[in-house]
Order: C-alpha cells, then sequence, then structure tokens
C-alpha cells in the first residue's frame, strides 16, 4: 500500500497525444476503471491565439499550460475516432 493513511484517489491524470487512436488508449481507461478510479484527469492543452497589437502587429502566443478536464470512467466513452477528439467532447 502506497499511502496507508489516505484514501484511496478517485481520479488519475491520464495524457496521450491526441493523434492516439481511441482504440489503443481505450484499453488503459479500462485498467484505470478496473483498479476502482472513478475519473480520469483529460490534459487539454489550450490552442495558440494570434494576438494584435497597435506597435509589434501580430503576435503569436502559444500557452505553455493545460487544464485538466474530468472523464467519468462510469459513462460510455464518448464517441470518437482519437483521444483528441475524445478530449474535445469532456466538459
Amino acid at each position: 500500500m502506497i499511502s496507508p493513511n489516505r484514501p484511496f484517489p478517485e481520479h488519475v491524470v491520464f495524457a496521450a497525444a491526441a493523434e492516439a487512436p481511441v482504440a489503443e488508449v481505450a484499453p488503459l481507461l479500462n485498467v484505470a476503471r478496473d483498479a476502482g478510479y472513478r475519473t480520469v484527469g483529460v490534459l487539454a492543452a489550450f490552442p495558440a491565439q494570434t494576438l494584435q497589437s497597435r506597435t509589434l502587429g501580430e503576435i503569436q502566443r502559444t500557452p505553455r499550460e493545460c487544464q485538466i478536464l474530468r472523464l467519468d470512467l462510469g459513462a460510455p466513452l464518448p464517441a470518437a475516432r482519437t483521444w483528441g477528439e475524445l478530449a474535445g467532447q469532456v466538459k
């Protein structure tokens, strides 16, 4: 037992390439569900932005932070071909 005096965590954070087929990711989600996790935290990168500056013109900004979305392992997986499509449907 790793943390004997703490309750079992309800979620685990999962990161995969957006292009990864759901068929490759689904078995890992099943393992997490079978291990007792209720949700999976999906790391979603914020999209790049173009900002307009009066003095510098267009500025490309690529955020370096992510948000964590919760995928409920008790519900059926959303229909998607890739992990990125699936992650895009998580609220």
